[in-house]
């Protein structure tokens, strides 16, 4: 039966009834609806009309159209059972009750209701959040150990020395200053918030957005004198604001700096104290202050920080943030509070100040040692990258890859019309000591092969000229012997019979760390050296080296020099660039006698935090003058100029071996030793030594070193791409800026 009527048939039951069964525009649910008190579409009554118009009754019954009812075989009426919410009309006709609630279950055939996986979600947000609470106090107690913090502490002072060079405001800057197109910009509390934030994942938390008021409070162990401090804790300024009417500080508290302890007095911060200025280091704390009178500083311990804990300690101050609704904990809605990514600074109001790109802004770069390449991490930053982590690396979001090793790269997968890296895969021929003697030794007997025929006249005026230079590497480099070669053996033992009693010799590594041989008993280095005459002994010493037992002296201590050679690029052009570099000495007057080379290694200097035994090229010309070692200006008018020729006969050695592929370049040290008749020897090529120093001017002076080379590797690839070309290097205005000069370009 068509309860809601049907079309065509006998005349009472048509669809004027019909409509009167249901109301239009009138919302209602079913639950349980039989099929045939579904109402059909237009379609299906008028294909249901013309198979009634067609069909025969049944034989015994009689079909009594729009009446909701069948006739049985005795003649009575048959009422159909009324589903539950429904009733019948005068008509006979189902139509649902007005006004009665219907319960649906939207999940009827499924394993659970609506609310059940309400309750579900809400129970496992409840355990996930005990088990955090389980890690969390973990990971508390583990930071609680010395060991633990002080590494903390350290990764603290590296995170604040990586943001050197980050503008304080924008504000401060005109349009037209580099300064002022900064990615980003700290002020004092900016500096302390960011590097908390950088480090959310060690320490546990990431702290709130207000300003050094909030730091100090969180910090409740404190000092009464500086000299109680250990690097990496907090200095704060209380004091008054010059200017009437400016809204004070909770608790006065107008500034912060983080210690470092270095100096001339051992009172060394760093941290953004200029409106104008950037991020940077200070000799001392103390300070006068245009915009506010000092009433006393605070000395205050991370110590809290680093066991996890970041909370105020004030009970006067609360320092919460403004929320129209906060779930309940037992709300399945409730979740961790998250950080504001913006700073809420009441002083200067960075965070609407800081949002200028540079040219190069958010771009991603990776250090692998960020102690070890300090002065990478500090470069890059100051130019508004950011820094990435390991896991970031893995998957290749990195721009600029800087790794200690070429294993570290994965050249698989490394982009390198894309991404750039700081090692040319084949450079050993220059970093492997072994490998730089045999280049040499190759380019020595091409120069005599073309030596030879020029003064056999084989040269036209219209061939190719030969080799402009004649300087064998014998001119430069101090005599060496391959100990695995079977000739150099003969040769060496043939030297030592003949040689003077009193000569020494080194031993060195293919890494070119050496070790020192006195060979007052010949018959004692001749056994040595055919113990080793079989291959490389277990530590790789296979080559022997005559000592240069005549060095030039600074202050009785052995020094030597170290250049840096910038390969840009290889592909589509290879270029060579020389710097001039630092001067380091021996930690101990030297002295012929002592058998151990490592107390008369000068490279050590580098290591201590000491003025007297690292210099800047300019420092040592000037000490070694005073002492009447050198004439003023040698180092300018004369040494400059052989060490780049130096730099440039072994570079250019090496250069058909090396790898002619984009996106690679290589910062090389070059280490020369000074004899006392001022001639300089090729000691070692390095590949990633030591880019960090204690002595303030060194550690400046690199910085300036890797900043002007990274300067002109990033200018150089972009021009590269967007031209298709390597442009020439005299096109290059960050080379013109730089102290780089160009020994080669092809």
């Amino acid at each position: 039966a068509d309860c809601n009527g049907g079309q065509g048939g006998g005349g009472g039951g048509g669809g004027e009834h019909g409509d009167e069964g249901r109301e239009d525009g009138e919302k209602w649910e079913k639950q349980d609806v039989p099929n045939q008190v579904s109402g059909p579409s237009d379609q299906d009554q008028q294909a249901q009309a013309d198979q009634t118009q067609e069909a025969m009754p049944l034989e015994g019954s009689t079909q009594q159209q729009g009446t909701g009812m069948k006739m049985q075989d005795d003649g009575q009426e048959a009422q159909e059972e009324v589903p539950a919410g429904w009733s019948r009309d005068g008509d006979g006709k189902l139509k649902p009750i007005k006004g009665e609630i219907i319960a649906v279950d939207f999940n009827a055939s499924g394993s659970s209701s609506l609310q059940d996986r309400f309750r579900n979600f809400r129970l496992n947000k409840m355990k996930s959040q005990r088990q955090e609470a389980i890690n969390s106090k973990k990971k508390q107690e583990e930071r609680q150990d010395p060991a633990k913090m002080q590494e903390l502490r350290q990764m603290f002072i590296d995170r604040c020395k990586s943001y050197y060079g980050v503008p304080y405001a924008k504000k401060y800057h005109q349009p037209d200053s580099e300064l002022y197109n900064s990615k980003k910009f700290l002020d004092c509390c900016g500096l302390v918030r960011q590097v908390l934030r950088d480090m959310k994942n060690e320490l546990g938390f990431s702290p709130g957005p207000w300003n050094q008021a909030y730091q100090f409070d969180t910090l409740p162990v404190r000092y009464e004198t500086w000299q109680e401090m250990k690097p990496g804790d907090l200095v704060f300024a209380e004091g008054e604001y010059v200017k009437p009417g400016m809204k004070p500080q909770p608790g006065n508290i107008v500034h912060v700096e983080v210690f470092l302890g270095g100096g001339t007095e051992g009172k060394s911060v760093c941290g953004a104290r200029w409106n104008s200025g950037v991020v940077q280091e200070f000799d001392s704390y103390e300070f006068a202050a245009k915009s506010w009178s000092l009433t006393r500083w605070h000395f205050c311990s991370i110590d809290t920080w680093l066991t996890g804990v970041c909370k105020s300690f004030n009970p006067d101050r609360k320092w919460k943030r403004k929320q129209q609704w906060v779930p309940g904990s037992r709300s399945i809605f409730h979740a961790e509070e998250e950080e504001d990514e913006m700073a809420e600074d009441e002083l200067d109001e960075q965070a609407e100040e800081g949002s200028g790109l540079s040219s190069r802004a958010g771009r991603r770069f990776f250090v692998s040692d960020p102690m070890k390449y300090r002065t990478v991490v500090e470069a890059l930053a100051s130019k508004g990258w950011h820094q990435i982590t390991m896991k970031d690396a893995e998957n290749l979001n990195f721009d600029l890859k800087w790794t200690e090793t070429l294993v570290e790269v994965d050249l698989a997968r490394f982009r390198n019309n894309e991404q750039i890296v700081n090692h040319i895969p084949t450079r050993f021929p220059l970093s492997n000591f072994n490998k730089l003697i045999k280049t040499l030794r190759s380019r020595d007997r091409q120069i005599m092969r073309e030596h030879k025929k020029s003064e056999e006249g084989a040269f036209s005026s219209s061939s190719s000229s030969p080799s402009s230079s004649l300087i064998t590497s014998d001119k430069f480099v101090p005599q060496v012997f391959d100990v695995t070669l079977s000739t150099d053996r003969m040769h060496l033992i043939q030297i030592l019979e003949e040689g003077e009693q009193n000569d020494s010799w080194v031993l060195k590594s293919a890494g070119g760390s050496q070790k020192t041989i006195i060979s007052s008993d010949r018959d004692a280095l001749l056994d040595s050296l055919l113990k080793r005459s079989a291959g490389p002994d277990k530590k790789g010493y296979t080559m022997i080296q005559k000592h240069i037992a005549d060095p030039l002296l600074l202050q009785d201590r052995k020094f030597a020099i170290r250049c840096f050679v910038l390969i840009p690029q290889t592909f589509p052009a290879f270029k060579i660039l020389f710097h001039t570099g630092l001067c380091c000495s021996a930690l101990k007057s030297y002295s012929r006698d002592l058998l151990e080379e490592e107390v008369q290694d000068p490279f050590l200097g580098f290591r201590v935090g000491d003025a007297s035994f690292a210099r800047t090229w300019k420092q040592a010309e000037e000490a070694l003058a005073q002492e009447g070692a050198i004439p003023r200006g040698w180092f300018d008018d004369q040494l400059k100029e052989q060490l780049e020729t130096i730099c440039r006969e072994t570079f250019c050695a090496a250069k058909n071996d090396l790898s002619r592929v984009r996106g690679y370049f290589e910062l090389f040290s070059v280490d020369f030793l000074v004899d006392s008749s001022l001639k300089p020897w090729l000691l070692r090529v390095g590949s990633n030594k030591h880019l960090s120093a204690d002595v303030p001017e060194l550690r400046q002076e690199l910085f300036n070193i890797v900043s002007d080379a990274l300067e002109i590797v990033l200018e150089l690839n972009e021009k590269t791409k967007v031209e298709g070309k390597s442009p020439a290097m005299e096109e290059m205005e960050q080379l013109r800026k730089s102290s780089f000069k160009v020994l080669l370009e092809e």
